[in-house]
Parts: C-alpha cells; sequence; structure tokens
C-alpha cells in the first residue's frame, strides 16, 4: 500500500498503470475472505473509483482514460471532486489536477507555515517527505 506525500513516491507508482491497479486491487482482494459478496463489490467498485481519480489528481489523463472503463460513472461522488472526475469523463478536460494544485499551493503559501508554528510551540517535529 502507499500513500500520499510531497516525496513524489504517489506520483512515481501511478505514472505506471498496471502497478498501480495491482496494487490497489490487492487491498479489496486482501479483505475478500472477511467481506460478504455485497461488500466485497463495493470496495472494488470505490477501489476503482478512488484510482480513476487519483489518476486525475496528478494528471495521468492516458491512465484515466483507461481505468474509465471500470468505473460507474453514475457513482462517482456528488461532492467537487466526483463532479470534475465526471467532467473528464464526459469532455477530456481534466480540471481535477488544476483543482489539487490550486488547493495544495495555498495550502503551502498560507496554512502551512502557521501550522508549523503552532505544533513547533506544542513541542510536535514534523518531517515533510
Amino acid at each position: 500500500m502507499y500513500r500520499q506525500s510531497t516525496s513524489g513516491k504517489c506520483r512515481r507508482i501511478l505514472r505506471d498503470f498496471e502497478r498501480a491497479r495491482a496494487e490497489e486491487l490487492s487491498i479489496a482482494g486482501d479483505f475478500a475472505p472477511v467481506l460478504t459478496a455485497e461488500q466485497n463489490l463495493r470496495l472494488h467498485q470505490n477501489v476503482r473509483r478512488s484510482l480513476y481519480c487519483r489518476f486525475l489528481m496528478y494528471g495521468f489523463n492516458q491512465n484515466a482514460k483507461r481505468m474509465l472503463a471500470e468505473v460507474e460513472l453514475d457513482r462517482l461522488p456528488a461532492n467537487g471532486k466526483g463532479r470534475l472526475a465526471w467532467i473528464f469523463s464526459w469532455s477530456g478536460i481534466n480540471l481535477l489536477a488544476a483543482a489539487r494544485q490550486a488547493v495544495q499551493t495555498s495550502y503551502r503559501l498560507f496554512a502551512q507555515r502557521s501550522w508549523h508554528r503552532l505544533l513547533a510551540r506544542s513541542g510536535v517535529d514534523l518531517l515533510y517527505g
């Protein structure tokens, strides 16, 4: 399993469609013995939908297009991310990557330093990477 970070590990994995898909689906497969058939189906749908959105968030449009065949568009979340993912499926325009970059940049410019100062006063040492 991998997590999103500022070090680029997520982008390196997402660059390889087959590896990213296999990593995500293996997590769902690990839970298969303890889930009902319905829960297992829902988990696989959620994993595919999440991976589709993650491909879009990081600008891997070709991989998102490949993943689109496995995603139920009517089950995309009704939030901003889901709407932007749906727009890509309809138009091919990836607004999700631009939105992620805008949020990340604003966080880095405005919020990250203040959080660092607050946590430093509390004695918490932050490690970014």
